[in-house]
């Protein structure tokens, strides 16, 4: 009897173990590690969740808070405006549709890489009065990762035209774009301006911070290539002199 009281516990142990077992493959079927559920999004996906979040106020989407912001992966983004030496860059997709990329200053990056990336989406706020806030995305934090290929081709065609009635604004904020326009020379913050429709005032503006050519005359007609950012002010981000034709 005693005999059989032992068979049985051992065979009830084997039974719980077992079942213990499975259930935990189960689960770590289900679960998995975070990093392998990370879902590629597009960057119009992105913005359009962030802009969601930002409209309802979600606490922890002004700064990409781990607890609160998933893992997102975004995939063949090119650079356009490489400013990692300061921590951040804009990349576009084949759509020509951007956004403002928070990177560590140490990462090996630069014009025309294509790369593949995980990090999470943020806003920063900027005018709370008209409701600009700019479209962000966070590669600097340590759950992030980044992966870059073969050079890529900015898809200008893809470009937004700027024109009176189309100026940079939410509507193109990231955006690859492409505008005519007089150059009228520097404001007074070192900031090059351009007029659209030859009445003498100042339309666009593009940081002074871009890669201008060096001998741009005021008064002649340009044609200029960048991205829309957002510094006091909606301006255009010019990545390399090149993007900047006389006409």
């Amino acid at each position: 009897m005693k005999r059989s009281i032992i068979y049985l516990l051992v065979i009830l142990m084997g039974v719980f173990l077992l079942s213990g077992c499975l259930t935990k493959e189960k689960v770590d079927e289900e679960n998995g590690d975070e990093n392998s559920q990370v879902v590629s999004y597009s960057i119009a996906d992105i913005k359009a969740e962030i802009k969601d979040n930002y409209v309802k106020g979600t606490a922890g989407w002004d700064t990409a808070d781990p607890d609160v912001v998933p893992l997102k992966n975004v995939k063949d983004v090119i650079v356009v405006y490489d400013a990692s030496n300061y921590g951040y860059i804009y990349g576009v997709t084949s759509d020509g549709t951007g956004i403002y990329f928070k990177v560590d200053k140490t990462l090996d990056i630069e014009m025309n890489d294509t790369f593949d990336a995980t990090g999470r989406p943020y806003y920063v706020e900027r005018d709370k009065d008209n409701g600009y806030f700019e479209y962000r995305f966070t590669l600097a934090q340590n759950d992030s990762d980044v992966s870059t290929s073969i050079k890529g081709t900015i898809p200008w065609d893809k470009a937004d035209h700027l024109t009176m009635n189309n100026l940079p604004g939410m509507d193109n904020l990231g955006n690859l774009v492409i505008f005519e326009g007089k150059y009228l020379g520097k404001d007074g913050y070192g900031h090059f301006v351009f007029d659209l429709n030859d009445d003498g005032n100042a339309d666009i503006t593009v940081v002074k911070y871009s890669s201008m050519p060096a001998n741009l005359e005021t008064g002649n007609l340009y044609e200029v290539k960048g991205v829309v950012g957002y510094n006091y002010g909606f301006k255009i981000y010019v990545g390399d002199s090149s993007f900047v034709t006389a006409k």
